[in-house]
């Protein structure tokens, strides 16, 4: 019997925005940050294009968590829910043996047979049935009987030495505490508050942009609520909340303006630092 199928799909990311990709190798570029699911493997490839900042690699690096963590809403699927590990693939550390055999791991996933359900998403076979482990047999074991416990009787405590009066003791040096960056500052925020911060950014920009801008939530069948924007009863986009995440879904085209409000939108979270 067959059991149920499993997909591949690739995630641009940047500054917590998580962006469908088609399914091909060239978007492993030396600009990209890329996530690729491979669900029958039950694992999720990060690559760092060489020419990416370590600020942006150390906010990838969160973002791939919270995927690997709850997955990836795409329509009606929900791809990558029951990841167990990620690999990173850092372009500028090729000759790592540990990044390199994951670098051939990932271009590997390519030449795999699929069938596209789309230019996103890739159907491949069931996952490996693992055959259960069976548990040995216990056996009677002989346990030695335990020694009689001896009695020690403790020796006498000799006085303690009376503490020296208080013109004896000397201060205790005072510790400065390093300063604390801008990025740890950052990494402390409520993941939900930055979520939600990005949401209102984005209803600011689409206000700025189109004339009667309505927002409408949705609950999922997660429990977890959609975000739909409208503009004179059309839809402009569809994005959801995942923690600090602001997923944008692919039929969002923001009434054929998509690339120019995603890139303010990035701008104005870069800018946050969020």
């Amino acid at each position: 019997m067959s059991g149920k199928p499993s997909y591949m799909l690739m995630l641009q990311i940047e500054h917590g925005d998580k962006v469908p990709l088609p399914f091909k190798q060239e978007n492993l570029s030396n600009d990209s940050i890329v996530a690729t699911i491979d669900e029958q493997n039950d694992i999720l490839y990060l690559w760092f294009g060489k020419n990416c900042t370590d600020v942006l690699k150390r906010s990838a690096m969160r973002t791939a968590q919270s995927i690997k963590k709850s997955g990836f809403a795409y329509g009606q699927l929900h791809i990558g829910h029951d990841l167990k590990d990620i690999k990173v693939v850092d372009e500028s550390n090729l000759k790592d043996p540990e990044i390199k055999n994951n670098h051939t791991e990932l271009t590997s996933i390519f030449k795999r047979k699929f069938t596209a359900k789309d230019k996103y998403v890739m159907e491949i076979g069931a996952k490996p049935q693992v055959a259960p482990v069976r548990q040995p047999v216990e056996q009677e074991v002989y346990t030695e009987p335990e020694p009689e416990r001896q009695i020690i009787v403790p020796k006498p405590v000799s006085a303690r030495k009376p503490a020296p009066l208080p013109e004896e003791v000397s201060p205790e040096p005072v510790v400065q505490q390093a300063p604390v960056s801008r990025e740890e500052i950052t990494s402390a925020i409520d993941p939900e508050l930055a979520g939600q911060v990005k949401l209102g950014l984005l209803s600011v920009l689409l206000t700025q942009k189109f004339s009667s801008v309505q927002l409408k939530a949705v609950l999922s069948s997660t429990g977890m609520p959609n975000y739909e924007f409208l503009s004179s009863g059309s839809s402009l986009c569809k994005v959801a909340l995942e923690g600090s995440d602001l997923v944008i879904q692919p039929e969002s085209e923001f009434n054929g303006r998509r690339d120019e409000i995603i890139s303010l939108l990035k701008n104005k979270v870069s800018s946050l630092n969020l």
